[in-house]
């Protein structure tokens, strides 16, 4: 059976919707089977190739400010989206809110515990050369997210964690980009950030936070300290696509 094949093309295993635009080569989409490839072309066809931006419509045609920053042309991006438009927002835990601003050191630590199993605090402190109070910040990461679990004597990956740091780093990525927007803070500031095109100000996440119910968070000081970490993970997402 021959298929138009016509704006679609194969990467790995997904099939990429790709349009080029005013010079610009535009991602519309990917899809794990040829069928729903086909069929989102035929939809975009009969309506004039629309662009998705932030939950609204544009017609690129139509649109002469469209530049190539406007929409990445990106697969991840459209990964992302489709887990931000997909999310079920659960009951923030009763856990401490995140307070480990570098998401990165907290991913090589999951990775760690992945590879060598459990640590105690002190080989934590040890192999990481970090201070005991941030110790605390990135187990407490770990434990809202639900990546670890933490016992008498040592610490290491929950189930889940170890299910996802199996995967390799791409589809492990959006696993975890998945468990944060799980979070309606971070669920709501990522979706300004979506409307604005950039990560919101501190004070912009201070008060989309101050709107959010958060555990055991009774004063403005430490509502400011935790915008700054919400930033930083934002941003660690954005930096996936971007």
């Amino acid at each position: 059976m021959l298929f138009d094949l016509k704006y679609i093309i194969q990467k790995d295993n997904l099939f990429v919707i790709q349009r080029k635009i005013n010079d610009v080569l535009v991602t519309f989409g990917c899809f794990e089977t040829l069928d729903e490839a086909i069929s989102y072309r035929n939809e975009l066809d009969r309506d004039g190739w629309p662009i998705r931006i932030n939950k609204g419509e544009k017609d690129f045609f139509n649109n002469n400010s469209f530049s190539s920053q406007t929409i990445p042309n990106n697969v991840v991006y459209f990964q992302i989206l489709d887990i931000y438009d997909s999310i079920n927002l659960i009951s923030e835990p009763k856990v401490p809110f995140p307070q480990a601003d570098n998401f990165d050191i907290f991913l090589k630590i999951c990775e760690n515990l992945y590879k060598n199993g459990p640590l105690t605090k002190r080989n934590f402190l040890e192999v990481f050369a970090i201070k005991p109070r941030q110790y605390n910040f990135y187990i407490s990461a770990g434990l809202y997210l639900g990546l670890l679990e933490k016992c008498n004597y040592y610490n290491k990956l929950s189930n889940l964690g170890v299910e996802i740091f199996s995967l390799d780093n791409d589809e492990r990525n959006l696993e975890i980009v998945r468990l944060i927007l799980k979070h309606k803070p971070f669920y709501d500031v990522f979706e300004e950030c979506l409307k604005k095109d950039k990560i919101p100000s501190a004070d912009t996440i201070f008060r989309i936070l101050k709107d959010n119910e958060l555990y055991n968070i009774n004063s403005d000081v430490t509502l400011k300290r935790r915008s700054q970490t919400v930033r930083s993970w934002i941003g660690w997402i954005i930096k996936l696509y971007d």
